[in-house]
């Protein structure tokens, strides 16, 4: 059974999509698709990288947002037994 990630926005730079404002898609590798945990950082709203910890905000990130739409599907991790 696969699943489907509809893109709404695509940020060109950094390679950033969002489904939407909760969820954010690292799409540097469109096979292998990164979910970006969401924060609230002091008041403001923040996307946090797995590996590198790196905060990217909510209005740097909507500066450069362009409206895009793509689909992804994720095929599901099977277990070992």
């Amino acid at each position: 059974m696969n699943s489907f990630i509809e893109i709404k926005y695509f940020h060109p730079t950094l390679k950033i999509g969002l489904e939407n404002i909760r969820s954010a898609w690292l799409l540097s590798d469109i096979k292998n698709p990164v979910a970006l945990k969401t924060i609230c950082y002091q008041g403001n709203l923040y996307y946090r990288v797995p590996q590198s910890g790196k905060r990217i905000s909510y209005k740097k990130l909507k500066a450069g947002l362009t409206k895009k739409v793509i689909r992804i599907t994720l095929i599901p991790h099977l277990l070992p037994f």
